[in-house]
């Protein structure tokens, strides 16, 4: 599932914010989709930078245990 960049997520959630504070009424079926929708791509780009992390710590550690030879 392609999901949208943080920037154009943050506008969709603002409109639907402001399409909920207006009394225009929006299907609920409707509603729900575009919050899973959201949901999973902010879980998508929480795991990805808990990876990004991780292979950070990682690369330190292996830098740190190589002895230093002068």
């Amino acid at each position: 599932m392609s999901c949208p960049s943080t920037r154009r997520l943050m506008k969709m959630m603002s409109k639907r914010r402001e399409r909920l504070n207006s009394e225009i009424s929006v299907l609920n079926l409707e509603r729900k989709k575009a919050r899973r929708r959201i949901t999973t791509c902010l879980q998508v780009e929480v795991t990805r930078a808990k990876r990004r992390v991780k292979k950070k710590r990682r690369k330190a550690l292996t830098v740190m245990k190589t002895p230093i030879i002068l």
